[in-house]
């Protein structure tokens, strides 16, 4: 559409082509504030020399949501051996998060209205051979009738310290939320987008993890871990004055789920006083939600991934002193194999590019001084 045109004369004259356009009416003032209280207390009890337990108790209030809320929190610690080789522990605990006040702000962020064309630049017509749209966006909410989101944390972790100074750990984390806050389609039946915020978001994370790390003389080491997680919600969808969609919730892996992630770094000796530094990861690509050309779900929420994800970065550095003082000089490139981690791609199923992938970061030379202080 030409810079100027106003969205209503297309329904009589079609536009140069386009797809949608957007119009933002104008909000009020984009200001939201709050207020929040909290204060912990925390024991623990020594009941043997292998034998730890901790437990605490936070409380929260905050101006916005205004409930009380305690949460406790346990752990434990136990030495399995004389030698103190083997380490066992675990914890479980009830997490409330932090009031999202970007998201009791977002009704102040006003209306938007979007106007649907086809390839012609006519109004895009739907299955009852009516125009689609204006269709129009708008958020509400009442934070005084909504409760915090609440997570149960529970996990597991066994050390074992192995021959050659090699610590190895397995670990399992389990999370569980309830009461998440997220905005609804009030409407389903119609694209008009009237979204309010509810307390009806459930999460879900399993992860396990089993990780290794050496440490050498002189501050050198290694490290490296696997990670297989699982992520998902019973309502993934974030609705926003921004990008919106108009789909009812769904549920769907989370946007950052990774359900394979391996990681490595460490720092190693060179030659003649110099040492690299290295770091590399490994990961399934995030997942991405397909729509069509109104911005609905036309597939399953993250049923599509990007590419996996690879990147090494490697660095050169040198300490020396001088000025009384020991530094640090580090130069090198971040994803040194310049791999194509593409950011971001199109997923409009009807685009003619539809997933066409763009914009990644390239090799990038890097260079640092760290003042490291007096030894």
């Amino acid at each position: 559409m030409r810079e100027g045109e106003n969205p209503v004369d297309c329904l009589v004259a079609p536009p140069s082509p386009c797809s949608r356009y957007s119009v933002f009416p104008g909000a009020p003032a984009l200001t939201q504030f709050n207020s929040e209280l909290s204060g912990y207390i925390q024991d623990r009890w020594l009941l043997s020399q292998r034998l730890l337990f901790e437990a605490g108790l936070r409380y929260d209030w905050d101006q916005l949501e205004r409930h009380s809320r305690l949460s406790p929190r346990l752990a434990a610690t136990w030495v399995l051996d004389s030698g103190g080789n083997t380490k066992l522990s675990a914890g479980a605990g009830v997490f409330y998060d932090a009031t999202a006040i970007f998201l009791i702000a977002r009704p102040r962020a006003g209306v938007r209205t979007d106007y649907f064309f086809d390839e012609n630049g006519f109004p895009t017509v739907g299955r009852d051979g009516l125009p689609i749209g204006p269709v129009v966006s708008s958020f509400s909410a009442d934070p005084h009738s909504l409760l915090a989101p609440r997570v149960w944390n529970e996990s597991v972790a066994l050390e074992r310290k192995l021959p050659a100074g090699i610590y190895a750990k397995v670990e399992y984390i389990r999370k569980r939320g309830t009461q998440g806050f997220v905005y609804e389609l009030t409407d389903p039946s119609t694209l008009n987008g009237k979204f309010e915020l509810t307390n009806t978001r459930q999460d879900h994370y399993d992860g396990f993890q089993i990780s290794g790390r050496h440490a050498f003389r002189n501050g050198h080491m290694v490290a490296a871990s696997y990670v297989r997680s699982h992520t998902r919600s019973n309502q993934v969808l974030d609705f926003n004055i921004d990008n919106p969609q108009f789909s009812p919730q769904q549920s769907g892996p989370y946007p950052w789920d990774t359900p394979n992630r391996v990681l490595s770094y460490g720092l190693l000796p060179l030659v003649r006083g110099f040492d690299l530094a290295y770091s590399t990861e490994i990961r399934t690509g995030v997942p991405f939600n397909v729509v069509n050309a109104q911005q609905q779900l036309v597939e399953p929420p993250g049923s599509r991934r990007f590419p996996m994800w690879f990147t090494l970065n490697t660095h050169v550095e040198k300490r020396f002193h001088a000025l009384g003082y020991y530094w640090a000089i580090r130069g090198g490139f971040n994803n040194v194999t310049g791999r194509k981690n593409w950011i971001f791609v199109n997923n409009d199923h009807d685009s003619p590019d539809f997933l066409t992938y763009s914009v990644y970061n390239g090799r990038a030379f890097t260079g640092r001084i760290r003042f490291l202080g007096r030894k």
